[in-house]
């Protein structure tokens, strides 16, 4: 039996759009959006707000990003929210509109038909079950059965289920009814049916859990989506925290509670790993609780989840008295109860003490393989002698205006790229395209002008195969911003490297701050990262000007909030360009090791560099650049 809602969500946007006043426009677009009131997508795109899904029963504004089944769509129009949003007063009124504009419930009689295949001719209004077609799956899909399901839920046939929901469970009415449970029995077995919905409250999978005296036992529909459960209702509003449950009823249980639009339930058992999709939809929220069950399955599965939503963000949620939510209803705790214990968090950043003996395997491990100290190949024998490769921790890189200080760091990037290690590459200080650009001559060695569109189109889909982010801004940026997209593509993508240029953009002071001290807490704060999420963090700074006046090379010392850098900085680097004093010469740098924290480092070493100024490479020598492989000739410019 369908409900007025979702009679009026599969009606679609042609049939709800013009009864709230919307019109449709270019390219599938409608407006103006009820919630913003926008007419249009932005100054230069003319189009409605509005974009529907291809099913016409999903919808998002383009503006301000509010989006939803049908039900949200008209609710905006009514009460200015969205239906998952509105109270029970503002719900009713939505209700009414759907009754008086036409979508009222329907009332169907059925034959009643088991799942087995079972032929009962006595006509029920309250209980429906269609024929199971001979050879198929009794855990089948057909959008029809999740309504038939609900139905079944409050017959005669399903008053067992039903009673350990209410009786057992303890869950309300009310959250049974909003969650469209119901009912199906197969060969003498009960099984409580939990309609799985997608972000737009379309319900796309089921999922069936059998219920006491039988052994507990899981099945889905094979071959559907399995959405995250409770994310239709989750709240529009990102500063909210999330609290991640292990089951359905347990969501179920804290929506009993009052918790209605701030919890969410993996499908898939505590120990699975989330996909990526429901990894996104959790991103932008500020926080997670994690209850999961008091079991070494939960704490291994809330630890996993933990460390791709960010530890530092999360909060372990147990209870003494309590395995988990459903239980803790099931025991008639109070909702004051539930507030306790969800106060009383665990941090996941929790420091840990230990004896000294208890590193002796540890310093064992480092006698026998002490190469374990050393890091990543850098792309140059010269390089990997002094710095002793690439290994965690906050590697600042300064030099001389035009002495080629990003572009060294740059390419150090694409060096790593190339052997499969993730990096991120920022480019503040000129627009992301500049670093493309110089991607794109390491990749094609030369200056991609020269090159044709088919070979540099082809150089761009090699680039692309590689482990490369971009972060996608140019100007200033507050750091915090900084450092939660790097965190986020560590945990999402295994980062490894981070290239920020540069500094500057980064420490602009609030008006009662020192610049120091605004330099001081963003190069402590990375360094911190840098550590705790075990990454190396390349940072680009700029000197001041007193290598100048005093006639000399720049040195990590020169730059503003040196002591900062100095005490912080595990790593500090200084790229100096030689000039070409002859045609026999060719372009060189010099890179100075000013500072290393690390056994297998050189501090106060140098190595010079061959530079390809097209292809913007450096080797150990000239020979095995581009241009000297093809015994390219350096013009001097006169």
């Amino acid at each position: 039996m369908m409900t007025a809602f979702e009679i009026m969500n599969k009606a679609g946007i042609v049939k709800i759009g013009p009864k709230i006043g919307l019109k449709s426009g270019k390219a599938g677009s409608w407006g103006p959006c009820p919630k913003c009131r926008a007419m249009k997508r932005g100054s230069e795109d003319g189009r409605f707000p509005i974009g529907v899904t291809s099913n016409g029963s999903g919808w998002c504004c383009h503006v301000c990003k509010s989006h939803g089944s049908m039900t949200d769509l008209v609710s905006c129009k009514v009460v200015g929210n969205l239906y998952r949003s509105s109270g029970p007063g503002q719900k009713k009124k939505v209700l009414n509109w759907a009754l008086e504009n036409g979508f009222s419930l329907e009332k169907a009689k059925e034959k009643i038909v088991t799942i087995d295949g079972l032929l009962d001719n006595t006509v029920r209004k309250e209980f429906t079950s269609p024929p199971d077609p001979s050879g198929s799956s009794i855990f089948r899909w057909d959008e029809k059965l999740p309504d038939i399901y609900a139905g079944n839920l409050f017959s005669n046939e399903g008053k067992p289920v039903l009673d350990y929901l209410i009786e057992t469970r303890r869950i309300s009415e009310s959250v049974i009814r909003d969650a469209n449970l119901g009912y199906m029995k197969s060969r003498g077995k009960n099984w409580l049916v939990i309609p799985l919905k997608d972000r737009f409250g379309k319900i796309v999978n089921m999922r069936f859990r059998s219920v006491p005296p039988d052994m507990k036992t899981y099945r889905v529909c094979p071959s559907r989506p399995m959405p995250l459960y409770g994310f239709d209702q989750l709240s529009e509003d990102k500063s909210k925290f999330v609290i991640v449950t292990e089951g359905e009823l347990d969501v179920l249980a804290l929506r009993t509670y009052g918790y209605g639009s701030t919890v969410v339930s993996g499908t898939t058992g505590a120990s699975a790993n989330w996909c990526t999709q429901w990894l996104d939809s959790m991103e932008p929220y500020q926080g997670f609780y994690l209850w999961y069950d008091n079991d070494k399955a939960g704490d291994e599965g809330s630890e996993k989840l933990a460390s791709k939503l960010g530890k530092f963000r999360c909060f372990r949620i147990r209870s003494k008295q309590y395995n988990d939510p459903g239980e803790a209803l099931q025991q008639k705790a109070k909702a004051s109860t539930i507030g306790d214990i969800l106060s009383n968090y665990e941090d996941y950043f929790e420091a840990t003490l230990r004896n000294v003996d208890s590193y002796s395997d540890d310093i064992e491990e480092l006698i026998k393989n002490p190469q374990s100290l050393a890091g990543l190949p850098m792309g140059s024998q010269k390089l990997d002698a002094i710095f002793g490769g690439i290994r965690p921790g906050l590697w600042v890189v300064t030099g001389d205006t035009g002495h080629g200080k990003t572009t060294w760091a740059t390419w150090l990037m694409w060096e790593q790229a190339l052997r499969g290690v993730p990096v991120l590459l920022t480019s503040f200080e000129q627009r992301p395209i500049g670093t493309v650009q110089k991607l794109l001559r390491h990749q094609l060695g030369n200056d991609f002008t020269r090159h044709s569109e088919a070979q540099r189109r082809i150089a761009c889909e090699e680039l692309g195969k590689l482990p490369i982010m971009i972060l996608d801004h140019y100007g200033e940026l507050d750091v915090e911003k900084v450092i939660s997209t790097i965190r986020y593509s560590v945990r999402r993508h295994d980062l490894k490297i981070a290239l920020i240029d540069h500094l500057g953009f980064l420490t602009k002071p609030e008006s009662n701050m020192d610049e120091r001290l605004a330099i001081e807490s963003t190069v402590r704060r990375l360094a911190t990262i840098a550590i705790n999420d075990n990454i190396t963090i390349v940072l680009v700074c700029h000197p001041n000007n007193l290598s100048v006046s005093q006639q000399r090379r720049v040195k990590i010392t020169d730059l503003k909030g040196a002591s900062a850098i100095r005490q912080d900085a595990h790593v500090g680097i200084v790229v100096q360009r030689l000039p070409i004093k002859s045609e026999d010469s060719k372009p060189s740098t010099v890179v100075y090791l000013d500072k290393v924290r690390s056994e297998f480092g050189k501090a106060g070493s140098h190595c010079v560099m061959a530079f390809d100024p097209l292809a913007c490479i450096y080797a150990d020598s000239w020979n095995l650049t581009p241009a000297g492989k093809r015994n390219a000739r350096v013009v001097i410019p006169k």
